[in-house]
């Protein structure tokens, strides 16, 4: 009795040991559609005895064309904490886990950090999405292999990057060792002769064009436009992550490190980098290989400096905007009126946020006739800037459409992208220090418009939208001081009287109003008319030709009655929206996938139509 005891005792041991060992083990069976409002919750208990380097392997089917997204967290006691720091194969990050549907369903696999590991096992984990079926989630041990690489010096000397027309190339035989979760070391120090600023690439050297490694973690250093190394000490080992994609480009083409300000002395393979300490905040961007060099204290100040400006382009023929009486203004004093497409939220994954792109602005300006872009940004709302998203990534999005409208020449407006909220109760310290980011790095763009509350509501304006105002504008004007800033109002900005008889004290700002044409009709117009009349700024930062819910009731002849409206006021009016959403007000078919130099068939009727009235407006 007492050895069949001891034999039960071992086999339960044995079996507990291998489920501990996630050789491959799977914690989740079950055909589930994701959505954004239920999520599929897996106990902590199923974690036991994983460690960093555990592989998640998560099958899905791809069940919807609009896009396809997944997001993991552990629901720890300080709220859901997204795992987003490790490597991930067979999908990219863009705010949520985009999976590659090389086939209808693939396995997507995602790496995980000690943190993660930690929190999975006191917590368990929560996964949702969209445009996908989940099939399986199974947990994989970390690679022994990898965990024994050993570490291999790929560069030794001495090289002073002085401009970014220097490099290091090194060679693929010298990368074969390269995998998934391995390391990129580089040892360095700032270079005694280039001090401007210090920044590192780095690059897949493939025959095609080299290709930046991103996706992976880094350590000592931060991602910025380019790695901007934490000088803790003269000399310091930065680390980047290699994902599965980095590894398999640098063993084929080899790798590739360019930069400036830095001494680079080594570089390995599967090292480790010097103890680090708290990388600050801000760093500067790195200088280009073409354009206007930094002066030092653009450098500092991460301000960029003045954009040259193409000939025969909206900004060029108008230049700095400004606002007299209801009318917005060029630099000439003549009125002018911007016209051109919202995007729609950047936030909401790269079926969104791939219509930013200097082609697609360049069809809009050329093709369209457009002469301004609004870039749309949720702080609320799915992966947005406040709710989950990757705020560096949503950011940047912002900034490269920054830099594409103003190399076209056309106006932008970065638009906070409220909706229906009280701004004054909610994210408003983000807004100002979002606000204040951008308009600090764009000072000298005259082309940059800020849209401060897109569509609040149960906001008063005399107890919520004025006094939010009053705090935000401030930030803005701090570094560009004549910039024009568009203030929504009440009602999904409608409510455009409240600020007749209480003004907002500052000079260049408008008063947002938004229609929909088949929602919004005589009276409203009527209203604006009102407003105008008696010399209140209004700018229609969004508008339909369908109902207010963006989808369904298209109206072409309620549009045009809006359109002429806007004309004979010259009232500024941006379209929504520039995306393949599944609905009416997209202009773009949903079946496309086209994000630019659309043909006619390509564009859906509210496209034709809106396509057809902006070719008519004067640039």
């Amino acid at each position: 009795m007492k050895f069949f005891k001891t034999m039960i005792f071992s086999t339960v041991v044995f079996f507990l040991l291998c489920a501990n060992a996630f050789s491959d083990t799977t914690i989740y069976r079950a055909k589930t559609e994701l959505n954004w409002n239920s999520s599929v919750n897996i106990s902590s208990s199923k974690f036991s005895g994983i460690s960093s380097g555990s592989k998640l392997n998560i099958s899905v089917t791809k069940t919807k064309n609009e896009y396809q997204n997944i997001k993991i967290y552990s629901p720890t006691q300080s709220g859901w904490k997204e795992l987003n720091s490790g490597a991930i194969s067979n999908a990219s990050y863009s705010g949520a886990i985009v999976p590659r549907f090389s086939t209808q369903t693939v396995t997507v696999t995602y790496e995980l950090t000690a943190d993660d590991a930690e929190n999975l096992a006191k917590f368990g984990l929560i996964i949702h999405g969209y445009g996908a079926q989940l099939n399986y989630i199974s947990i994989s041990s970390a690679d022994s292999k990898s965990q024994n690489y050993a570490e291999t010096e790929i560069f030794s000397g001495s090289k002073d990057l002085t401009s970014w027309s220097q490099n290091i190339i090194i060679p693929a035989a010298k990368l074969s060792a390269a995998h998934s979760g391995g390391k990129v070391c580089v040892t360095l120090k700032k270079s005694q002769t280039a001090t401007k600023y210090q920044n590192l690439k780095m690059y897949a050297a493939k025959s095609s064009g080299w290709q930046e490694l991103t996706g992976g973690k880094y350590e000592n250093a931060i991602y910025s436009s380019a790695i901007v190394p934490n000088f803790a000490s003269p000399e310091i080992t930065l680390s980047y992550a290699l994902t599965s994609e980095n590894a398999n480009d640098i063993k084929e083409n080899g790798l590739v490190l360019q930069g400036y300000g830095i001494v680079i002395t080594k570089v390995t393979l599967n090292g480790s980098p010097s103890v680090h300490a708290e990388v600050p905040a801000t760093a500067p961007l790195p200088e280009q290989t073409t354009g206007s060099i930094k002066t030092t204290e653009q450098a500092k100040t991460g301000t960029k400096s003045t954009p040259s400006v193409a000939s025969g382009t909206p900004f060029q023929t108008h230049g700095k905007l400004h606002v007299t009486g209801a009318y917005l203004m060029d630099e000439n004093n003549n009125k002018v009126q911007l016209y051109g497409l919202s995007t729609h939220g950047i936030n909401f994954g790269n079926d969104f946020s791939n219509f930013v792109n200097e082609s697609a602005f360049r069809t809009l300006r050329d093709d369209w006739n457009t002469n301004c872009i609004r870039l749309v940004l949720y702080p609320g709302d799915y992966n947005g800037y406040c709710n989950g998203g990757n705020k560096s990534q949503l950011k940047k999005i912002i900034e490269n459409g920054i830099e594409y409208a103003t190399k076209l020449g056309m106006y932008v407006i970065v638009d906070w992208h409220v909706h229906n909220f009280n701004p004054n109760n909610q994210w408003k310290n983000d807004a100002k220090v979002f606000l204040s980011e951008i308009s600090r790095k764009y000072a000298k763009y005259d082309n940059v418009l800020y849209e401060i509350c897109n569509e609040p509501t149960s906001s008063s304006w005399a107890s919520s939208l004025k006094p939010y105002a009053q705090e935000i504008i401030p930030a803005i004007r701090a570094n560009a001081p004549d910039s024009v800033i568009i203030v929504g109002t009440n009602t999904w900005s409608q409510d455009i009287e409240e600020p007749l008889s209480n003004p907002l004290p500052f000079k260049n700002v408008m008063y947002t109003f938004h229609f929909y044409a088949n929602t919004h009709t005589d009276s409203y117009r009527n209203r604006v008319q009102n407003c105008i009349e008696r010399g209140l700024p209004v700018f229609v930062t969004e508008f339909g030709t369908c109902d207010a819910s963006g989808n369904g009731g298209f109206n072409p002849s309620e549009s045009k009655k809006w359109f002429d409206l806007c004309e004979k006021y010259n009232i500024s009016h941006m379209n929504w929206s520039l995306s393949r959403k599944n609905e009416t007000a997209s202009v773009i078919q949903s079946w496309c996938t086209k994000t630019s130099d659309w043909s006619e068939q390509d564009l859906s009727e509210s496209g034709k139509l809106v396509r057809e009235h902006f070719k008519t407006l004067r640039k």
